[in-house]
């Protein structure tokens, strides 16, 4: 059971409604408190208003309305609720000896608000805001000693019943705008979780046709940017997935070959020596030439199978590439001299300064070095220098040029153009650059040169 609820996961459609559903209960709630704080702390606020009016209005008055001076007795401050106070004077038993109505308070009404101060035995002579309720209405009593009559008292009322109703009323329609609201967020989010759903249930399949091997391009069109938007990443992806899973099935067709041939190879110079065909001297050559070339190539397809699943970013240092440069120079500078080629530096005169991964940019440099060795017919140039903001290393050789139909196919993984070898090397060089964030470009003039740049 526990392990169910671990794997619980929420369908999106029933999380929209709950979410909907709490937030506007949330809004609700706090509108209605809200409101009902406010309204209720204003009723009261009057009503406390209006019986300390009472009180200095009757507090030193005789029963008649005249003060001791015989003065005009003064009116009572209007009230913002539109109500007015009631006056009795009740002696010490509960007997109503007068009463001055001024909100129009049925008889039956004072005796019921008599009843309740009676049962509930209420000192009277000091009642501070009590509020009443009975069947018939909701009050606020306040009283005070009748100042003519030590025996008789003066209380105070004040009607809240049609305020409280009017409160009641108003969280009544409340309740009935929130049910409304309800019915119509329930539609509407329904409406978004189905906009939502139905193209995130065509996304998964989609994902689940290129899980099978099938790249195929989807015309997927949403109302929702983001999902469109998720849409053409897919098919980009699709399309890069196609792109790759096609090279990997022609880099295994070509490694199948390229493997072969130096193995037949090897396999038929030692059948031959072993039957006393062959030159055991002359079959011994052929076969570490072969497996010298198949080393290399081993190396070079596992150079390249580190650089293609390189997950982690790689060290980089900033350093002099003059430096680097010129130490892969001389490394196959014996090779050149041997094949009478003349290798001339062409340098910035101040430090190129870059960051980067000095054994794999080696890698990619000596690449390019055998490269034009290969292809030079008696010179080549170098250069590293930092030209309008990008650092540059072009390596020009005279030789021939590369055929311009083989040109734009170069840095493919085992295309190979005339006098190539297994077609892995320029392949590597392109993969180390772009490890960096610079790219490599190749052209004929006068022989072929290679150009890298990098951002500075």
């Amino acid at each position: 059971m526990k392990n169910r609820s671990k794997h619980f996961r929420w369908r999106i459609r029933p999380r929209i409604f709950i979410t909907v559903f709490v937030l506007l209960l949330a809004i609700f709630i706090a509108v209605l408190t809200a409101f009902n704080l406010f309204i209720r702390s204003y009723i009261k606020a009057d009503v406390r208003e209006q019986l300390i009016n009472l009180s200095a209005v009757y507090g030193d008055r005789d029963t008649s309305g005249n003060n001791k001076e015989n003065e005009s007795k003064p009116e009572q401050n209007r009230s913002k609720l539109g109500v007015n106070g009631e006056v009795l004077i009740l002696t010490s038993e509960y007997e109503i000896v007068k009463h001055e109505s001024a909100s129009g308070l049925s008889e039956v009404e004072i005796n019921r608000i008599v009843e309740n101060l009676q049962k509930e035995s209420v000192n009277l002579a000091d009642i501070k805001e009590l509020l009443i309720s009975n069947n018939i209405g909701e009050y606020y009593v306040s009283s005070m000693p009748d100042l003519k009559d030590e025996n008789s008292y003066l209380v105070f009322l004040i009607d809240v019943t049609v305020a409280n109703r009017l409160v009641d009323t108003i969280n009544f329609a409340l309740v009935i705008i929130l049910s409304v609201a309800l019915v119509l967020s329930f539609f509407i989010a329904g409406k978004i979780a189905t906009s939502i759903t139905s193209p995130i249930r065509k996304i998964a399949k989609f994902a689940e046709q290129i899980g099978k091997g099938d790249f195929t391009a989807q015309e997927l069109s949403f109302v929702d940017a983001e999902l469109t938007a998720l849409a053409q990443v897919m098919n980009q992806s699709a399309e890069k997935l196609s792109k790759y899973d096609s090279e990997q099935r022609t880099f295994f067709q070509n490694v199948s070959h390229e493997l072969r041939t130096p193995l037949m190879s090897i396999k038929c110079q030692a059948e031959g020596v072993n039957c006393g065909y062959m030159d055991a001297q002359k079959a011994s050559g052929i076969i570490l030439s072969e497996t010298d070339r198949l080393s290399e190539m081993v190396e070079d397809l596992l150079y390249i199978s580190r650089i293609d699943n390189l997950t982690e970013k790689i060290e980089m240092q900033k350093n002099d590439l003059r430096e680097t440069v010129e130490s892969c120079v001389e490394i196959v500078k014996p090779l050149a001299q041997k094949a009478g080629i003349k290798i001339k530096l062409d340098f910035d005169t101040v430090p190129v300064i870059f960051s980067y991964n000095e054994k794999h940019l080696s890698r990619a440099v000596m690449n390019l070095l055998s490269n034009a060795i290969r292809y030079a017919q008696n010179s080549i140039t170098i250069s590293c220098k930092t030209i309008n903001g990008e650092i540059q290393i072009s390596i020009a050789d005279n030789g021939e040029g590369i055929v311009p139909e083989d040109l734009p196919h170069i840095f493919e993984r085992f295309y190979k153009g005339k006098n190539g070898k297994h077609g892995i090397g320029l392949s590597i060089v392109k993969s180390v650059v772009a490890l960096h964030d610079g790219k490599v470009t190749a052209k004929c003039q006068n022989g072929t040169i290679f150009s890298i740049t990098f951002p500075t």
